[in-house]
């Protein structure tokens, strides 16, 4: 079991701990690259995107977590944008970093009439050059010889661990963000009461608040990418690499969003590919913290 993990709203940097180098063994495509906006998680000088938490946990240096998914208000800022990262090596057939509207669920992207949505029907590669433009990375090895953001190999060992799930368990103390015991309805899960259908507005289930607080929605609403991709041997491109998701979704039952489901004996993570896009899968970043 890990130990227990405390947070700061600020406290936050966008530096990455990497640029084209890093440990022998993690693959440059899934390590965080420099660029995009720097700045501090706090209030005078903020990442673009949700405010941050920072979380500090027994396996190795704090990092920050987004407080909630990416809203489709906070991707348009991305598209609007001058200048996009260079793309991951394995995204280089990602010709849009626009969210798909077409395919089953996908509709028209609305940032003006849904500010407050999650950005969905991105992809893997739209995730992660978000992230990167924000000065932060998309969620992955919570620590390994001090570097964060590389692949996840082991979601839950000490020194490979997945940040997300650090984050959601409260250093794996906890099942479900709010605690051991879970509920139907309480995140915005398959019972989750609301007058409208598929995802809510970040933070509408109100008491799905942790695993550590100020964070929200680690549960239901929109499923997440994860930067702990498997690389297809059938795909030199990278389209058909298989990408897990965390933290269930608006169609899930309440079991499927526990904050360990992905290191369960009946895995109920989502398996998707590096390109595809689903209506209830989006994303959140983290970054490394000042202290």
């Amino acid at each position: 079991m890990l130990a227990a993990a405390a947070v700061a709203a600020e406290g936050c940097s966008g530096k990455s701990n990497n640029s084209d180098g890093g440990p022998a063994d993690l693959m440059t495509a899934d390590l965080p690259e420099t660029g995009g906006i720097q700045g501090t998680c706090s209030p005078v000088m903020p990442l673009p995107g949700p405010v941050m938490a920072r979380v500090s946990w027994g396996g190795g240096p704090a990092y920050c977590i987004d407080s909630t998914e990416v809203t489709n208000a906070q991707y348009q800022q991305f598209l609007a944008a001058a200048a996009p990262p260079a793309p991951n090596v394995r995204c280089a057939w990602n010709t849009s970093l626009a969210p798909a509207s077409t395919g089953p669920g996908c509709t028209a992207f609305d940032p003006v009439g849904h500010p407050d949505l999650p950005v969905v029907c991105v992809d893997w590669c739209d995730a992660d050059a978000y992230c990167r433009w924000a000065g932060k990375y998309l969620c992955g090895v919570a620590d390994r010889d001090g570097v964060h953001g590389g692949k996840v190999t082991n979601p839950t060992s000490k020194m490979e661990g997945s940040q997300w799930i650090v984050a959601c368990s409260n250093d794996g103390t906890l099942t479900y963000p709010y605690g051991n015991e879970g509920a139907a309805g309480r995140c915005a899960d398959k019972k989750f009461p609301s007058a409208t259908s598929g995802v809510q507005p970040v933070k509408s289930a109100t008491t799905c608040e942790g695993g550590v607080p100020g964070l929200f929605d680690m549960a239901g609403n929109a499923s997440e990418w994860q930067n702990n991709c498997v690389d297809s041997a059938a795909s030199a491109d990278g389209q058909e690499d298989a990408c897990d998701t965390y933290g269930g979704a608006r169609s899930s039952e309440y079991v499927d969003t526990s904050c360990l489901a992905a290191t369960s004996p009946t895995d109920t993570t989502a398996h998707f590919k590096r390109a595809q896009v689903a209506p209830d899968n989006g994303f959140r970043c983290c970054a490394n913290a000042d202290f």
